[in-house]
């Protein structure tokens, strides 16, 4: 069995994408969710390697180098990649007591969006220290990062408009989802099931194909932001996985 598997944080769980060789139909891709990592782990053993949107590796006392070149390679759409708190502030409970250890520490504020995925950013750190069979399997990825490195340019259109949608489904297509029709797709796990089987909502639509573009990112060949990512405490790699097309967009 060969098991590739995204997962996109949306609040209250991962939306994941799973492609696997063994399953039975037209193509090999499905969709999940699991209210938390260790769930996703457990139901998706072995698998080569799962993806998630989250930070891995906390620094100290600096922004991440992974962080500062994912934003270069984005250019003008670097504000969908927002730096990562440090250790101590992602272990705060409060945002203003999580901005004072962030800034103490790097002279920088987190940001809103920083603090909010702090929750998540705790469990996937927990479960790599805690079970060190999933470190190597579970790693760091971003997919705005992945869908640029996929069309050889950064700036496509916003994901929140139909342009946006467009694209994407096209730049996924063309890596090796044309075997299914991604509207369809989407149809089937939100749209199509009953109110009581319904574990996707329409709000879920963008994380869906974040989770699908992470999963195709995973079975194919990858490089790492930085080239040689340094580890944290923990000894946790610090870097974002993607296609190895981006090597064409570093700066």
């Amino acid at each position: 069995m060969s098991r590739y598997v995204g997962l996109d944080w949306a609040g209250s769980g991962w939306v994941a994408v799973i492609d696997d060789d063994d399953r039975e139909g037209e193509h090999p891709y499905t969709a999940a969710f699991y209210p938390s990592i260790l769930n996703a782990w457990r139901a998706n053993r072995p698998a080569e390697r799962i993806l998630v949107d989250i930070p891995i590796g906390l620094a100290e006392d600096a922004r991440r180098q992974c962080d500062v070149e994912a934003r270069e390679v984005l250019g003008e759409s670097r504000s969908s990649v927002f730096y990562a708190p440090v250790r101590d502030a992602v272990y705060e409970d409060e945002y203003e007591t999580a901005g004072d250890r962030n800034e103490a520490a790097t002279g920088n504020r987190i940001s809103t969006q920083a603090y909010h995925i702090c929750p998540a950013i705790r469990e996937v750190d927990g479960l790599l220290r805690e079970l060190a069979e999933a470190r190597g399997t579970v790693r760091e990825s971003h997919p705005e990062v992945c869908f640029a490195a996929l069309a050889g340019e950064s700036g496509l259109p916003k994901k929140s408009t139909e342009a946006g949608l467009k694209r994407r489904r096209e730049l996924l297509e063309a890596e090796g989802a044309d075997a299914l029709d991604l509207e369809s797709f989407e149809r089937e796990h939100i749209d199509d099931r009953p109110v009581h089987a319904r574990r996707l909502r329409a709000g879920n639509r963008d994380d869906l194909l974040d989770a699908f573009v992470l999963a195709v990112t995973a079975r194919g060949e990858t490089v790492s932001l930085p080239r040689d990512p340094p580890t944290d405490r923990y000894d946790l790699r610090m870097e974002i996985v993607a296609p190895a097309g981006v090597e064409a967009l570093r700066t």
